[in-house]
């Protein structure tokens, strides 16, 4: 049972960051009500019942501390990156390992793309996706012309 939900990522929106990682979040807070949380604004309310969505391996602290309703979100694979740059995988690529392969951690990614990286990199099985969307009463064209229509692009 789950009493509190949170959302935790590397960065937030309202620090001045504008990437598509805290815009998912702002849209999730506008959506659920979650507070947004990031290593530079940890959360230090209860632990009891609560329920943690955080960015790739972001929710590993909450692990390590009892929490049991984490949800992960695969906004991409540090792995895949690597292999794009031509490098060397990092400590950041252990990290999401360490969580997508946690039976305890539900992962859902935010495309077919992110979800073939995950199981191709950490054969991890039953990913979900959940598309990015665009919240058209938040996201609308500023014409006032009467056939003007958002154009969604949807990046993979």
């Amino acid at each position: 049972m789950v009493d509190k939900l949170i959302h935790f990522s590397s960065t937030r929106r309202a620090d001045g960051c504008k990437g598509g990682v805290e815009k998912f979040a702002m849209y999730l807070q506008k959506a659920i009500g979650c507070g947004i949380y990031s290593p530079g604004h940890p959360y230090h309310g209860s632990l009891q019942n609560l329920g943690v969505i955080c960015d790739g391996s972001w929710g590993q602290t909450f692990l390590s501390s009892g929490v049991k309703n984490v949800i992960s979100v695969v906004h991409g694979t540090w792995a895949q990156m690597h292999r794009n740059c031509g490098m060397t995988d990092g400590p950041e690529t252990l990290a999401q390992e360490v969580i997508w392969t946690n039976p305890d951690v539900k992962v859902v990614a935010v495309s077919e793309a992110a979800k073939r990286e995950v199981e191709h990199f950490y054969q991890v099985d039953g990913v979900q996706v959940i598309l990015n969307g665009v919240d058209t009463d938040l996201f609308y064209s500023s014409t006032k012309h009467p056939l003007a229509h958002p154009i969604v692009l949807h990046t993979a």
